[in-house]
């Protein structure tokens, strides 16, 4: 079946093929979409920039990137095992600290987990509060800012804002040193001695020792607390040989324990430092006393 144009048969299907060979003349000459780059996924972000960050961890713009972008991943990003011990360390460093110096090194602690995990809003916390007690009160403003940072919704932010304004005001007006404002400071109170039951609970697992050499014979003594009993125990040495051995055990009363050997009583006072043995020889015609002292070595 063919149609006539202008005297020229024409084909239908001739017709067709020519349409779609014009179609994909046409499609040949238009541009190419252009081809998206690829980024890399905010988890690989984070990644390249903890790398960065570790190289150069003074640089605060870096680290306040990698917090902001740490918010935008869900779930927030993992946290290693070398974190949780350098927190660990943090915390009993922070709790045993006596000193500035000593509180300087729980914070390095915290540094350390904040170098691998630059996006822990309590780490910076924790590190702040290190950095004010360790007087290093620039330091503490700056992570306590981070920590702000970190935990936009944090519920003690009114707080932690009234403690950066106390520092500010403590850099701005340090204390003064003049001789006129030097106070001495009054000595602590003597520890209250512990007394009877006391006493005795305090020096459980302590060890007294008494040592004494006679005709050649070196002879120690020990009295060992356990609860409420005294467990006595001796050796004798020859030549550095061990010739004999004594054990017995004691009951305590109060701070006192009592025992009989033969024509020998003793009576043993126990005190933190030492145990004080009195003792009556009834030997006839007339009774010997003498006194021995156990020192203590083991607390």
């Amino acid at each position: 079946m063919g149609l006539e144009k202008g005297g020229v048969k024409m084909n239908i299907r001739d017709g067709w093929l020519g349409t779609l060979c014009l179609m994909g003349a046409i499609i040949a000459v238009l541009p190419a979409e252009p081809t998206l780059a690829q980024t890399p996924s905010s988890r690989e972000q984070l990644r390249q920039h903890v790398a960065q960050l570790q190289n150069d961890p003074n640089n605060a713009d870096l680290r306040e990137k990698i917090i902001k972008l740490a918010l935008t991943i869900k779930p927030s990003p993992a946290i290693s095992d070398e974190v949780r011990e350098d927190e660990g360390a943090g915390e009993w460093a922070f709790k045993h600290a006596q000193s500035k110096d000593d509180f300087a090194n729980a914070a390095k602690q915290y540094e350390n987990a904040l170098l691998v995990a630059p996006w822990i809003a309590g780490d910076y916390f924790n590190l702040a509060l290190c950095e004010e007690k360790a007087e290093q009160y620039d330091r503490a403003i700056a992570n306590y800012n981070l920590y702000l940072l970190a935990a936009p919704d944090a519920k003690d932010r009114d707080d932690v804002l009234t403690k950066i304004g106390g520092l500010r005001y403590a850099i701005e007006n340090p204390p003064t040193t003049s001789a006129q404002t030097i106070s001495t400071p009054i000595p602590p109170p003597p520890p209250k001695e512990l007394e009877g039951d006391d006493l005795i609970a305090s020096l459980d697992g302590s060890k007294y020792e008494h040592q004494y050499t006679k005709d050649g014979i070196v002879v120690t003594q020990w009295l060992l607390i356990i609860g409420h009993q005294v467990q006595y125990a001796s050796s004798q040495q020859v030549a550095g040989r061990v010739t004999q051995t004594f054990n017995y055990t004691y009951q305590i009363e109060g701070t006192k324990f009592h025992w009989l050997f033969g024509p020998t009583g003793c009576v043993d006072t126990i005190a933190s430092d030492a145990i004080t043995e009195d003792c009556v020889e009834n030997v006839p015609p007339n009774p010997v006393t003498y006194q021995t002292v156990y020192r203590r070595v083991r607390p």
